[in-house]
């Protein structure tokens, strides 16, 4: 079962569960300045406002194709199930600039391709004065929860995770959360990250296949891990 819990469009420095700021005026919208760091450059782009109505409704859209999500992948693994934050960033034109899953803790990158392509597909709501930025956290249950497996147990494989890793850096830096799930045998059966900002996505595929060609010998019983990955 997904529940909801937060949907916001937000003006620059918003927060989920923080409280919303009034729409600007149509004639002179309010706007807010972002510093986006890419890298060795630093862009400043003009945030606009979204209207608060019109984004519940689209992200409630979203609902059924991303239950559809877990049902599919739930029958590779019935452990799945954890909590993710959907970010996005809108276009004047309705069209997405981006959007990536923060604080998730799913554990399978196939799963997580599902959910953003339902979002990449919609056309949505047009923002006021400039881009949009607009979240929507989840809480996923499990049919069948893993127990977690503590990263001291098996730090062997948690460094030769971090090593194969390495080859999908990209030129990026920062600080993932990765979390994956280990059959009985040890095989991995589904990894995934938590990326620091959205530059990660391109990479996430890259990430997860890394993890997954680990073995982390005979662990007993389904088995969920998370552990952090610095580049």
């Amino acid at each position: 079962m997904i529940r909801l819990l937060c949907a916001l469009p937000v003006m620059l420095g918003v927060g989920c569960g923080g409280a919303l700021p009034p729409p600007p005026p149509p004639a002179a919208p309010v706007l807010a300045v972002e510093r986006v760091d890419p890298g060795a450059t630093q862009v400043t782009s003009e945030i606009g406002g979204l209207n608060e109505d019109a984004m519940a409704r689209a992200f409630q859209s979203l609902d059924g194709p991303i239950q559809g999500c877990f049902d599919e992948a739930t029958v590779r693994n019935p452990s799945l199930g954890g909590r993710f934050t959907m970010k996005m960033r809108i276009a004047p034109d309705g069209r997405l600039k981006w959007v990536y899953l923060s604080e998730a803790d799913l554990g399978d990158r196939k799963l997580e391709r599902c959910v953003l392509d339902q979002a990449r597909e919609k056309a949505w709501p047009k923002p006021l004065g400039g881009d949009g930025l607009a979240e929507r956290g989840y809480e996923i249950d499990t049919r069948s929860p893993a127990k977690e497996l503590t990263e001291k147990w098996v730090k062997p494989a948690v460094a030769k995770a971090r090593t194969n890793a390495l080859k999908c850096r990209n030129g990026l830096h920062g600080r993932l959360r990765a979390t994956a799930y280990i059959a009985p045998n040890g095989k991995v059966l589904g990894a995934s990250i938590t990326p620091p900002d959205e530059r990660f996505e391109e990479v996430a595929d890259c990430v997860a296949e890394a993890i997954e060609q680990v073995r982390f010998g005979k662990v007993g019983r389904r088995m969920k891990l998370s552990f952090e990955i610095f580049w």
